[in-house]
């Protein structure tokens, strides 16, 4: 008997939840987007093409210096054409810069070592001002950051 009140009592509780209407909240409504700042382009331009590999421009203020897969790299001033140089090689990363020298390289995995190449050029006269080569054996570190590609 007092399975029966018990259930009796639970069928009268759910029951009741919907005895008195949805007490369920009403959303807020949305508010119209108002546009504050006006976005528009003031210039566009290739550098060159990146194949498999992405390049990122580095920019501060009204400069940006880009590379390319052919080893190209530009700096812009307002869009407007500074210099252009070649690193001399196909390049695969680029470009970080501290504002007065821009880094771009490339890489090549071996069976056993993965070589990269550097090139540092003045951000104000495109000269490449060094260039390094590193062997890296292929340890798990090398072989996780070659898996990202």
């Amino acid at each position: 008997m007092p399975s029966v009140v018990l259930g009796g009592l639970l069928a009268l509780t759910l029951a009741g939840c919907g005895l008195f209407g949805s007490s369920k909240p009403k959303p807020t409504p949305l508010t119209p987007i108002v546009e504050r700042v006006g976005v528009r382009q003031d210039w566009q331009t290739s550098i060159g093409k990146a194949g498999n590999f992405t390049f990122l421009p580095a920019s501060g203020g009204p400069v940006v210096l880009a590379a390319a897969l052919d080893g190209t790299v530009v700096r812009l001033d307002n869009g407007k054409e500074v210099w252009r140089t070649s690193a001399g090689q196909k390049l695969s990363a680029g470009t970080a810069s501290d504002g007065r020298l821009v880094v771009v390289g490339t890489y090549s995995a071996a069976a056993s070592s993965t070589f990269v190449s550097l090139k540092l050029v003045k951000t104000d006269t495109g000269q490449i001002v060094k260039g390094h080569d590193y062997a890296l054996p292929n340890n798990a570190d090398v072989n996780k950051l070659l898996a990202l590609k």
